[in-house]
């Protein structure tokens, strides 16, 4: 019975928030708009600028193909715009957000599947210890991510700098992992924190990406990139239990060629978001762009380089235009 167990474990949180997302969760601006709802979605919108104690963008003001009336013909968006997405500004931007997307799904949820398993394999233990220890992995990780919040606050870190260290660890604690399998302890100790690395970088990665991106096509580009995530996580469980019974040392070598890979696609997105406001056009975005292009490779790839070499001075944030 302890598989019923772990499953009433797992659905307990969804039954819980089901009262409160049914009176207390707004519909989304974009539900109320699709239904006619104009001035519900304006009120909402409000509320929101009120909570967040900032000013919308285009003062609140809301585009769609069904709600034109009174927008400038550059407010009023067509399906064409989704192609926004792989404009010079942003295309860069869109690959990484899929591609880090792939990784966080492939590692986060395939671990989850597999640690039970690879218990078993090592050490003999029951799937019903193995997923009981799955559950302390889970706790620990909830306390990387609560850290992860305020780590990537912190000026000499970032958005990017947050991304970076959490594939940067989660590559060293799959390579810990892999050297320590005859020691349980150890092996274990090294699978919470690449468990716990790995969630806060599916944690920051939400974060970084809203910030990227510009108004008009930050929803489209998330979309997508967590469809490519989900793809991924479909994938994860087939190619792990395949690695898992040829040699479990496969398991965390494809861990550590994904991580790697999306620390290496994290060092090529350059751009740092922390303390500059968010733009609305992709265009918005090429001044900052041709910027950063300018610079020495290494002040662009590794910025901490060059704040080092100027004795911590920052660069002033950059404003977009408009």
């Amino acid at each position: 019975t302890w598989w019923r167990a772990l499953l009433v474990v797992c659905t307990l949180p969804g039954l819980v928030s089901v009262p409160w997302m049914y009176f207390a969760l707004p519909e989304s601006v974009h539900f109320l708009m699709a239904n006619g709802r104009y001035s519900e979605a304006h009120e909402l919108l409000q509320d929101l600028e009120r909570i967040n104690g900032t000013q919308l963008a285009m003062g609140g003001q809301i585009t769609s193909r069904e709600y034109k009336a009174g927008l400038d013909p550059e407010h009023s968006l067509d399906w064409q715009q989704f192609s926004e997405m792989f404009n010079p500004e942003v295309r860069g931007t869109t690959l990484y957000l899929m591609l880090t997307f792939m990784a966080c799904g492939f590692v986060y949820y395939g671990f989850s599947f597999i640690y039970p398993h690879t218990l078993e394999h090592l050490y003999g233990i029951s799937l019903e210890e193995a997923f009981g220890q799955l559950l302390i992995v889970s706790s620990v990780e909830i306390g990387c991510c609560v850290a992860f919040t305020f780590y990537m606050d912190l000026q000499c870190v970032g958005r990017r700098g947050a991304m970076l260290t959490a594939w940067g660890l989660t590559c060293v604690c799959s390579i810990i992992a892999l050297c320590v399998k005859d020691d349980q302890n150890a092996f274990q100790a090294a699978n919470l924190l690449l468990k716990g690395c790995t969630g806060a970088a599916f944690t920051v990665i939400y974060v970084y990406a809203g910030e990227l991106l510009p108004s008009t096509v930050r929803a489209s580009v998330i979309s997508v990139g967590g469809c490519f995530g989900r793809i991924a996580t479909m994938g994860a469980p087939t190619i792990l239990t395949a690695l898992l019974e040829e040699n479990v040392d496969l398991v965390y070598v494809f861990y550590i060629s994904i991580s790697g890979f999306a620390l290496l696609v994290g060092i090529l997105q350059y751009r740092e978001t922390l303390g500059n406001p968010l733009v609305i056009y992709s265009s918005d975005l090429k001044p900052e762009i041709e910027r950063l292009q300018q610079l020495h490779w290494t002040d662009r790839y590794f910025p901490i380089v060059s704040k080092l070499r100027k004795g911590g001075a920052e660069d002033v944030p950059y404003t977009p235009v408009g």
